[in-house]
């Protein structure tokens, strides 16, 4: 098992809270950008989650819990979330073979801003990533993996 390098938790030379601080602030940055290229279009950030949850799922939908559950921003107002996109045409909503279960789906108006959205947001991606090598960026999504489970593990 890897040692942990540096002084421990809690002294003054813990690299700790500065990796939890640079790990905060690049997610703070990543989402203000795709809000940014989201915006252009009239949606928010999570509204464009949500379509990118909902639109691979094509004409069968998915259940609004599954949407909240596979959310990366954990939001308790999923149904209002969805109410807004319905509202702008970029959702329908039916009834699952189970009558509680409402299934959401993007309309075609909702796909085709998607796809708008999307090429901006990639745009960002490439130009944030490309400082990185091939093997830079597997290195990274390796040990953020890593961390990953061990929140999990902890937090759960």
């Amino acid at each position: 098992m890897n040692e942990p390098q540096g002084a421990p938790a809690g002294t003054p030379d813990s690299p700790y809270p500065h990796l939890h601080s640079a790990l905060l602030n690049i997610s703070e940055l990543l989402r203000s950008a795709v809000a940014q290229a989201s915006a252009p279009d009239g949606l928010t950030a999570q509204q464009y989650a949500v379509l990118r949850i909902v639109a691979p799922a094509g004409d069968t939908g998915l259940p609004t819990l599954e949407i909240a559950r596979q959310m990366v921003e954990k939001t308790p107002g999923i149904t209002r979330l969805v109410d807004r996109l319905v509202e702008q045409g970029l959702l329908q909503r039916r009834r699952g073979q189970d009558r509680r279960q409402m299934l959401c789906s993007a309309t075609r108006t909702g796909r085709e801003l998607l796809e708008r959205v999307d090429q901006r947001v990639m745009g960002i991606q490439s130009r944030v990533f490309e400082c990185l090598t091939r093997n830079e960026s597997g290195a990274l999504l390796h040990l953020l993996a890593r961390l990953r489970v061990r929140i999990e593990k902890e937090t759960m």
